[in-house]
C-alpha cells in the first residue's frame, strides 16, 4: 500500500466538497474505461452509460446467424424447390434484442475522519480515490472473467466436447502451441449459430501470472527479441504515428497473432475463485484464456459526480461511490480455456454461478 505524507497548513492546497467531488468521479471513470484487460470490440463487446448511478440496465442486441442455404434450379435440381421461386417460407432478419442487468454493484462508503487532516486534502483525495478505482478495475476484470470462465466450463460440462478446455503440462506443452490450440477452437467459431469464425482482431488474451512464466521460460525469445513489438510496428507500418507505449497498468506483455497478452495477478484470480465459490481451485490451475468480442456483452453505468456528505457520529466526509455493471456470455464457444494438467471441471458436479461476495459478516 501507498504511503502518502500530508500536513495541515494555511499554505496546503485543498479542494471544496463540490469540486472534490467532481474531480474523483472523473478520475473514477477515466480508468475504470481505460485499465481493463478488456475493451470495447477487444474479449467483449461494451457500452456504458454515466447518468448519474440510476441506469439498472444497457440495451444489447444480439444478431443471429442465417440458417438458409443454397438451392439447385433445373435439371435435377434440388427435390421439393426445384421452381422459379424459392418454395420455403421467407425469412426476416434473426436477432435477440434484451436489455443487459447492470446488478453487481460498488458501493461501500468510504470515510475520511476529520481527525486524519483539517481539509480535504489533495494528497488524501488522490491516494483514495485511486485505491477505488483500482478496487472497481480489479472487480470489474475478475467479474467479467469469472463470467467467461463458468459459460465455457458449464458448456464443456454438458457437451463434453473437449476443445475449449484444453490442458497444459510444463513438462511435456509448449505455451505456444496450447495459445494457438485455444485460438484454433475460436477459429472454428460456432457452427450452431452459424459464426463461422470469431473476429481474430476481437480477441484478448488473459494468462495467470504462472502462464506468463511460461511464456518467458519456454517462448521468451518472442519478447525478448522484440518480436511481439515488431509485429505492432507492422500492422501499424510505421513507428512514427505509434501510439504510446502500453504499460503493465492493465498487465499488457505483449501481442501475438492479433491478440494482446496479459497477465492476471493472484489477487484478480483470488476474486474469480470468490465470484464462483471456489475456494481457490480457479486460482490454482488457471493458466489461460482466449476471449472473442463478440461472444460477452459487457455494461456498466458510473456516476457523473460522487456523493459527499458530513459523517454520522462524528466529524468527517463520507464519499458515496456507485458503480454499476453487468455481463452476459452469448456464446460460449467465443471462449477457449487453458488450465494445468489434471484439472477436473467443478461444473460436471454442479452448475457454476457467478455472484457478489460483498457479505455482511
Amino acid at each position: 500500500m501507498a504511503l502518502t505524507a500530508g500536513y495541515s497548513a494555511a499554505g496546503v492546497p485543498s479542494l471544496g466538497r463540490t469540486s472534490a467531488g467532481l474531480v474523483l468521479s472523473q478520475r473514477i471513470l477515466q480508468n475504470v474505461v481505460h485499465n481493463n484487460y478488456y475493451a470495447d470490440q477487444k474479449g467483449v463487446r461494451e457500452d456504458y452509460s454515466p447518468v448519474d448511478g440510476q441506469v439498472v440496465q444497457v440495451r444489447i442486441v444480439q444478431h443471429e446467424g442465417i440458417s438458409a442455404t443454397s438451392r439447385t434450379v433445373g435439371e435435377n435440381g434440388t427435390t421439393g424447390n426445384n421452381t422459379y421461386f424459392n418454395a420455403n417460407d421467407r425469412q426476416q432478419p434473426a436477432h435477440n434484442e434484451f436489455m443487459l442487468d447492470l446488478n453487481e454493484v460498488f458501493d461501500r462508503v468510504q470515510v475520511i475522519p476529520q481527525l486524519m487532516e483539517d481539509v480535504v486534502s489533495i494528497n488524501i483525495l488522490n491516494t483514495h480515490s485511486q485505491r477505488i478505482e483500482q478496487r472497481v478495475r480489479q472487480l470489474l476484470n475478475a467479474y467479467t472473467m469469472a463470467k467467461q470462465i463458468a459459460a465455457s466450463l458449464n458448456e464443456e460440462a454438458s457437451t463434453s466436447a473437449g476443445t475449449h478446455l484444453l490442458t497444459y503440462d510444463d513438462t511435456a506443452d509448449s505455451i505456444m502451441d496450447k495459445f494457438f490450440e485455444a485460438s484454433l477452437a475460436l477459429d472454428n467459431g460456432d457452427e450452431d449459430n452459424f459464426i463461422d469464425a470469431f473476429d481474430e482482431n476481437g480477441r484478448v488474451a488473459i494468462f495467470s501470472n504462472y502462464g506468463k512464466k511460461e511464456w518467458f521460460k519456454t517462448e521468451k525469445s518472442i519478447f525478448q527479441a522484440g518480436a511481439s513489438r515488431a509485429i505492432e510496428l507492422l500492422e501499424i507500418g510505421s513507428a512514427g504515428t505509434m501510439q504510446p507505449v502500453r504499460t503493465q497498468a492493465d498487465g499488457y506483455f505483449g501481442e501475438l497473432s492479433n491478440t494482446p497478452l496479459h497477465a492476471a495477478p493472484g489477487v484478480i484470480l483470488s476474486l474469480v475463485d470468490d465470484y464462483l465459490d471456489q475456494g481457490g481451485t480457479i486460482k490454482d490451475n488457471f493458466v489461460g484464456l482466449i476471449a472473442g468480442a463478440e461472444g460477452t456483452a459487457r455494461g456498466y453505468g458510473v456516476p457523473r459526480s460522487i456523493k459527499m456528505v458530513d459523517t454520522v457520529g462524528g466529524q468527517g466526509i463520507e464519499l458515496q461511490p456507485l458503480v454499476r455493471w453487468g455481463a452476459k456470455v452469448l456464446y460460449p464457444k467465443s471462449i477457449a480455456l487453458i488450465f494445468k494438467s489434471g484439472f477436473v471441471n467443478p461444473a460436471e458436479t454442479t452448475p457454476l454461478e457467478v455472484l457478489g461476495t460483498e457479505a455482511v459478516a
